[in-house]
């Protein structure tokens, strides 16, 4: 079942299927985590609270007391996903902010089972494993940037942007007028075992992780390497294959351009939307266009996903995947 007909979500199929990937790194090693930036009123809050996953902890505080039951919660589960829905809720205030640094740190560092400030000291039982997802304002992102690159953050994490066209804008128009609502969609955590890798599948791996490293400007191609082969990984488990194929590489790269927005911007493009998403399925999965998206011309919106780099045609009048040579 598609994404698009499991969430009712136009507009963010896309961004809902790549939340769904992240989720399901829980598995694999230790969960990725994201920051998704958009205009306001661009549904970001909602799609994280309409897309669940069952060992979520939702945070909307975590000053003082709402920040130690925070840390007792992870605590009692050890692995899992931190969601702020509303990002600047959290850190508009100083000392939200301070406390907003001081979990990010613990989810960053890896083999924690002791947090102590002087005003909390928590033990755990066993290492915390957690990724965070939150979001923010396409204003409020730029104005914090460089402390969110200075504290590691935007390194260790995936940025996801994105944006809507004109004519998805108006379906969505049409359908808050008719009263249709995205539904909730529950993501259960991961139980079968990690997907034997391929060869083909690792080719991928290293064309996606150039991408990735070379989009963000900042060189960690290493960095890159483990997020893109999470995800391909987490595109298995959420298939039950059990060995990788160039399919789940495919998925993955349908999911990328949500994750080049400074190579999307710098190309005068905006950000990537569903249209991209669907264009990508339609090419490298032999896809029909859902009825939504009848409107897209392909052959445009190829052009569009070259100059990201996202796409390449082989000499045959196909396509691979790009971020290499």
């Amino acid at each position: 079942m598609k994404w698009s007909e499991r969430t009712n979500t136009i507009g963010l199929e896309g961004v809902s299927h790549l939340l769904a990937l992240i989720y399901m790194t829980e598995a694999v090693d230790k969960p990725l985590g994201a920051l998704i930036v958009g205009p306001p009123g661009t549904g970001k809050s909602m799609i994280l609270t309409k897309l669940k996953y069952e060992k979520a902890i939702i945070v909307n505080d975590i000053t003082g007391r709402g920040l130690e039951d925070l840390l007792r919660d992870m605590g009692r589960q050890i692995s899992g996903f931190v969601v702020i829905p509303d990002l600047l809720k959290v850190i508009a205030r100083r000392q939200s902010a301070d406390s907003f640094f001081f979990l990010m740190n613990i989810l960053l560092e890896e083999g924690l089972t002791k947090i102590q400030r002087y005003d909390i000291k928590i033990e755990f039982p066993e290492p915390l494993r957690f990724g965070m997802i939150t979001a923010i304002t396409t204003e409020q992102f730029r104005h914090r940037r460089r402390s969110f690159e200075g504290s590691g953050f935007l390194s260790r994490n995936l940025l996801i942007s994105y944006s809507y066209s004109r004519q998805v804008q108006e379906k969505i128009q049409r359908r808050m007028i008719r009263g249709e609502m995205p539904r909730e969609y529950l993501i259960v955590a991961p139980e079968s075992r990690i997907p034997d890798m391929t060869p083909e599948v690792e080719e991928a791996i290293e064309r996606l992780a150039k991408l990735l490293a070379s989009a963000r400007g900042d060189g960690f191609v290493f960095r890159a390497t483990n997020q893109i082969k999470s995800l391909i990984i987490a595109q298995g488990l959420l298939d039950r294959v059990e060995k990788l194929t160039v399919e789940q590489a495919f998925e993955v790269a349908c999911v990328i351009p949500f994750l080049l927005g400074d190579r999307y911007r710098a190309e005068g493009l905006g950000a990537a939307n569903d249209e991209d998403y669907f264009t990508m399925r339609h090419l490298y999965l032999r896809e029909p266009l859902p009825k939504e998206f009848q409107h897209i011309d392909i052959e445009r919106q190829a052009e569009r996903l070259k100059k990201v780099g996202v796409l390449v045609e082989t000499l045959n009048g196909g396509y691979k995947i790009g971020g290499g040579t």
